[in-house]
């Protein structure tokens, strides 16, 4: 990486360390994190036995739930549902763990057109090239807002000034116009419930 890239990658995060410093400093926000700890730390005690209810609970709600222990058994429990639908266009959310099975370059290789939904991820998906995310929170955060709307204006052929809102928007409507007729969405979980069999998911930048 570039000390230029670097650099703006710092100021990208002290900026986001600088926003939420307030909110996680807080007397509220300093107990719930203290119970998520908690609830983390039991559930990791008890995984085999929270997955099992997950599982149970999963299919007591109508929803089918495959096992995979290995990359190549995740792919192929994907590759079966993707053949029972006729959509080759599928949205991806962020998933750390979709990108170490490698996900989208394995679907592309069968001929599917995964499109990022995340706003980061979608805009190292429009740079094709060096596109890797540097960071799993913040996967564009070494690219400056400049070369950011170049990136966009490049690849969508439009105008777009080097205004983060404006960027964010051009680039939402461009996926949500490309998802139109796609029926497959593809994440990861935040949070599984295991007593309840549901799962919850957190987006934020207008994904």
């Amino acid at each position: 990486m570039k000390e230029s890239e670097l650099e703006t990658m710092r100021k990208s995060f002290k900026t986001v360390k600088d926003r939420s410093s307030k909110i996680k400093n807080s007397s509220s926000i300093k107990r719930l994190e203290k119970r998520v700890r908690e609830i983390e730390k039991e559930s990791i005690a008890n995984k085999e036995k929270l997955m099992d209810i997950a599982v149970e609970s999963f299919r007591r709600n109508g929803i089918d739930v495959e096992y995979a222990k290995t990359k190549d058994d995740a792919l192929d429990i994907i590759y079966d549902l993707l053949d029972e639908s006729d959509s080759k266009v599928i949205a991806k959310a962020k998933s750390n763990t979709l990108g170490e099975i490698e996900l989208k370059s394995n679907l592309a290789a069968k001929g599917y057109d995964v499109v990022e939904t995340d706003l980061g991820d979608r805009i190292l998906q429009l740079k094709k090239e060096d596109n890797k995310p540097v960071h799993p929170t913040g996967p564009a955060s070494h690219l400056n807002v400049d070369e950011i709307a170049s990136i966009v204006n490049e690849s969508m052929k439009t105008n777009v000034g080097r205004v983060p809102r404006e960027i964010m928007e051009v680039v939402r409507a461009d996926v949500l116009k490309r998802l139109e007729n796609s029926t497959v969405g593809i994440s990861g979980a935040n949070v599984v419930a295991a007593e309840e069999g549901s799962i919850v998911l957190v987006h934020n930048e207008g994904n």
